[in-house]
């Protein structure tokens, strides 16, 4: 596709304002969720600092999840072998780690 001229996903790239924070945000929300139930270190990471998945709903609301420096990243994955507490899906659905 010639890029100068229609869009790649005009539907997307065409929507109101109001719809694109709208989605945002939506997105924010869908992922924090996932994120939470399903990574151990994430979990602990929002009990630290005491929040819930619900205290998140929004891009807006992003600032309020600490920061996870490098140095953390190592340390977490040093005291949780192999993946840190940060996989996302059962172990067993890994098909190959690069």
């Amino acid at each position: 596709m010639d890029r100068r001229h229609g869009y790649f996903d005009e539907a997307m790239e065409t929507r109101s304002r109001e719809e694109r924070i709208e989605s945002q945000n939506n997105q924010v929300v869908e992922l924090v969720r996932y994120a939470y139930a399903r990574c151990r270190a994430i979990r602990e990471r929002f009990e630290k600092a005491g929040l819930k998945q619900d205290d998140i709903n929004g891009v807006s609301d992003l600032i309020h999840i600490p920061i996870l420096h490098k140095d953390e990243l190592i340390d977490i994955q040093k005291n949780n072998p192999p993946f840190g507490g940060m996989l996302g899906i059962p172990e067993e659905e890994i098909s190959w780690i690069f």
